[in-house]
């Protein structure tokens, strides 16, 4: 029989928001066990490569930020769990498997945030790293002197094609819908720049090439055409990482969890907070704020159970 291990309080990713709350956790008291499935904290900060341009007092990278929180839990004497994914929640023993460790709690923080959303296209996967990438300022040799298809329609495909093209000779958009979602700044300026296209109504459909990007199929509105580019830029938004709840009624709304005031959702033991609960405004400055909502509430449930 696998024993199990108890834990007052679980945060499950240690990004923003399951930082903060840890951070939270310990400023009043509630011992905090948080698991981080990377081999390092920070989620989605470890892919912000420019300077963070709108969290207060803060003038950094992602990295560097990541670099700070695991100064400040280190100082705290938190130690995070990394490395260690849920395969499997039970909701009525309140207990998740790690591996093969059952771990018991009396309440549990869900800071999964989002992952990015890869490009289903024939030929895509067996590219990934030789032409075909997510993130730009990341990977600026792959892409600089080609010529580039770029798929998206939000800001951040429009923000990227207008970077791109301070080193690229072409960037070609292909937007799945009939208007681009990007705000009207990045539309326009896009739209005025002779070396950027936008095929609308498209989809692309494979990626091809042997040991590099080659050209790309793209499906339009009447008809398929081959499209001879060097390298693929997918920025196609990203999606909450909560297949782990299936099956646990936790209530969600188009994959995001769903959660009352003090970022509580439809299980009773069971808070969320950051981009997986925050599909409208999210950010580092709401993940932070979320964390202390929960844990404050989470405190006065400890009490009551």
């Amino acid at each position: 029989m696998i024993e199990t291990e108890h834990k007052d309080v679980v945060i499950v990713g240690a990004g923003m928001g399951g930082v903060s709350a840890a951070i939270w956790g310990h400023r009043l008291g509630v011992p905090c066990f948080l698991l981080e499935q990377q081999e390092q904290i920070g989620g989605q900060l470890q892919h912000i490569h420019n300077i963070i341009p709108d969290y207060p007092g803060l003038v950094c990278d992602g990295a560097e930020f990541s670099a700070q929180l695991c100064s400040q839990l280190t100082q705290l004497g938190i130690v995070p769990q990394l490395g260690g994914s849920v395969q499997d929640v039970d909701v009525k023993s309140r207990s998740i498997r790690v591996g093969g460790q059952w771990i018991s709690c009396k309440a549990m923080v869900v800071a999964t945030g989002l992952r990015k959303r890869h490009l289903r296209a024939d030929g895509a996967e067996a590219l990934m790293g030789r032409g075909l990438a997510m993130s730009f300022s990341g990977q600026r040799e792959m892409f600089a002197g080609r010529k580039i298809c770029l798929v998206g329609g939000g800001d951040g495909a429009f923000e990227n094609a207008l970077m791109m093209v301070e080193s690229c000779p072409h960037v070609t958009i292909v937007c799945r819908g009939r208007h681009p979602r990007a705000r009207s700044s990045f539309l326009e300026r896009v739209q005025a720049h002779p070396a950027i296209d936008i095929l609308l109504e498209s989809e692309v459909v494979a990626v091809e090439g042997t040991s590099w990007v080659e050209a790309v199929r793209i499906q339009g509105p009447t008809s398929c055409e081959r499209l001879a580019v060097e390298a693929v830029l997918v920025k196609i938004g990203m999606e909450p990482q909560v297949e782990w709840l299936k099956g646990t009624g936790v209530a969600q709304q188009h994959g995001y969890l769903q959660v009352n005031h003090a970022q509580q959702t439809s299980i009773p033991w069971i808070w969320a907070v950051g981009d997986v609960c925050t599909p409208l405004d999210p950010s580092l400055s709401v993940a932070a704020g979320q964390a202390c909502l929960a844990m404050r509430s989470i405190e006065r449930y400890l009490c009551s159970v």
